[in-house]
């Protein structure tokens, strides 16, 4: 299970069954354009997440809320809810999953 820095990176979630070694939510560290894609992986069954909106003005808003199968190996998919700016991933539920990551790509530029 491999994922890659891209800076087209909007966010984040890495989780590696070790809460204490684990990011359950992360910011990512550009702003999200009007298009993105969601890649995952995990080992194990499946596990769910939520993209949030991390604007001060419009924080902690779900954007898209997900569940990944482990066993679908193509899981990327265009999404475009209408905002721009900062966003957060996390997991809602890890517990069959020994590992996983989330990630939200920009399609579009942020600005």
């Amino acid at each position: 299970m491999s994922r890659g820095g891209d800076p087209d990176q909007a966010g984040i979630a890495v989780y590696t069954g070790d809460p204490g070694n684990s990011a359950a939510s992360t910011t990512g560290p550009a702003s999200l354009g009007e298009a993105f894609t969601i890649d995952a992986a995990c080992e194990g069954d499946s596990f769910a997440y939520r993209v949030l909106t991390a604007d001060p003005a419009d924080s902690g808003r779900t954007l898209l809320p997900g569940t990944i199968d482990c066993a679908d190996p193509a899981q990327s998919f265009i999404v475009s809810p209408g905002y721009r700016g900062p966003i957060q991933v996390s997991f809602v539920r890890t517990d069959s999953v020994t590992a996983a990551w989330v990630r939200v790509m920009n399609v579009d530029p942020p600005f």
